[in-house]
């Protein structure tokens, strides 16, 4: 994986292991698989993208563990960029 302080290989939510990976031959820039917990972001996009990417997935992450199934793209996707936004603020 790309060398970045804010995307973990691993993390827990509410008590589940979640892996976090690059993968080529994907079409979206990331993924979040609630069934396997895991977030899967496109290999080979820039340092910035990727971590927007594992903000924004994070996102879904976190509303799938909160027992949400139903995403708004456009709520997910604002959330995080300010979840990016903030966490650059504290590097």
């Amino acid at each position: 994986m790309a060398t970045t302080k804010l995307i973990p290989s691993k993390f827990t939510l509410a008590g589940t292991n979640w892996t976090v990976r690059q993968v080529e031959g994907i079409s979206e820039l990331g993924l979040c698989n609630p069934e396997t917990h895991t977030i899967s972001l496109r290999k080979g996009m820039t340092i910035q993208a990727l971590e927007q990417t594992f903000c924004h997935e994070l996102i879904h992450a976190l509303m799938f563990t909160a027992g949400h199934t139903n995403h708004d793209e456009i709520f997910v996707d604002a959330m995080g960029s300010l979840l990016h936004q903030w966490l650059k603020t504290k590097e």
